[in-house]
This record gives C-alpha cells, sequence and structure tokens, in this order.
C-alpha cells in the first residue's frame, strides 16, 4: 500500500491551501497594495478572497485560505491559477496572473511546499501552497 500523504495511488482527495503571500514587488510605489484573489484548479474557480489582503513590497502575509479538488485514479497533477487583483480607487485595477502544477508524485504538495510566482505590470507576488491527501 502507497503511503497516502506522498504518491497515493486511485482516487484521491486533495485539500489545498494558500499558505501565505510575499509581495516581491508592488504596483503602488508608496503604499501598501490591497489584493485580492481568484483561485482555480483546471477551469473552475475553487476559492476567491472576500477580504483584501494589505502587503507591502517585502512582506509576508499569512492567507490560509483552503479548497478541496477530488483527483481521479488517471490523473497526475492538479493545474492552479490564480488571478490577483490590487485594487486602486482611482484608476483601474492592477492584475497579476500565475500557474503551477500540484503533481502527484510529489504528494501534492504534502511532501514540500509549491511557490507560484504572479506577476503582472509592476508586480510580483510569490504564493506558498501545500496540499494533504485523503484516500476516496
Amino acid at each position: 500500500m502507497t503511503d497516502p500523504e506522498t504518491s497515493a495511488p486511485g482516487h484521491v482527495r486533495v485539500h489545498v491551501r494558500l499558505e501565505e503571500a510575499t509581495a516581491l514587488q508592488n504596483p503602488e510605489r508608496l503604499t501598501k497594495g490591497d489584493w485580492t484573489f481568484r483561485i482555480f484548479a483546471g477551469d473552475v474557480e475553487r476559492w476567491q478572497s472576500t477580504d483584501e489582503l494589505h502587503i507591502g513590497r517585502g512582506e509576508t502575509k499569512r492567507v490560509g485560505a483552503e479548497f478541496q479538488v477530488d483527483v481521479p485514479a488517471e490523473s497526475d497533477h492538479i493545474k492552479l491559477r490564480v488571478e490577483a487583483a490590487e485594487k486602486d480607487i482611482l484608476s483601474n485595477d492592477d492584475m497579476a496572473t500565475g500557474q503551477t502544477m500540484l503533481y502527484r508524485s510529489q504528494g501534492f504538495g504534502s511532501t514540500m511546499p509549491v511557490l507560484m510566482d504572479v506577476t503582472g505590470d509592476n508586480a510580483h507576488l510569490r504564493l506558498k501552497f501545500t496540499g494533504r491527501t485523503e484516500p476516496m
């Protein structure tokens, strides 16, 4: 029997967690950015932030968002995509996007965190995801 926390065979449920966000570059030069996030697994939106994350350049803030994805036995990965918007009062929002894969062979992020760079004009965020699996 394969350890369910690593590369479990068969149909599994993966609890994906966005642990934290780090602002490497911020479109707001003098103040902190106010970011909202939408997370997709495949083409399905799985989570959307209800509050803005107030974060300055060089800062790391805890997010703690979690959602579940059921992965069939024949699939070996989960494709994650993030759309982030830095909210501006006087102009259009600054947008940033990124994507990564969580692989079954790496326990869908359960053995080590997966980092995702989310970038746009004058924006660069680094998101840290972890996963936890359970057999179905």
